[in-house]
């Protein structure tokens, strides 16, 4: 873990990660549909993965637009993104998104997404 109390960046790299996502058990419109109605199960389902953290924690770093990542839309990860240009720390934000109860293992519930004034 690095000092900012997000993951290092060899632990963001996907091949280290992704083969442990569950979302590689559901249907691939669960994440990438342009439908909101259609992605609300793989958000359910990214509630419970074990790499949300590290999905999440990736998708900020390395400028994600697209898709569901950590239980995220891309609306939500612009807001988040905007405060680690505002001088957030990634753990901070990731905590304060995520109930990181075990964030060793990368295990974590999404909690509500914090309003951003910005995100207007």
């Amino acid at each position: 873990m690095d000092r900012t109390g997000g993951p290092s960046l060899r632990e963001l790299d996907m091949d280290r990660w992704h083969d442990e996502g569950l979302c590689r058990t559901g249907p691939v419109d669960w994440w990438l549909s342009d439908e909101p109605a259609d992605t609300i199960p793989g958000i359910e389902v990214c509630q419970g993965c074990p790499v949300q953290r590290l999905c999440l924690a990736s998708a900020l770093v390395f400028g994600d637009q697209w898709t569901i990542y950590g239980g995220t839309t891309p609306p939500q990860r612009r807001a988040l993104t905007r405060r680690l240009r505002r001088g957030d720390t990634l753990g901070t934000v990731l905590a304060d998104t995520l109930n990181d109860t075990n964030a060793d293992t990368g295990e974590a519930t999404l909690r509500s997404t914090p309003t951003d004034p910005e995100a207007a």
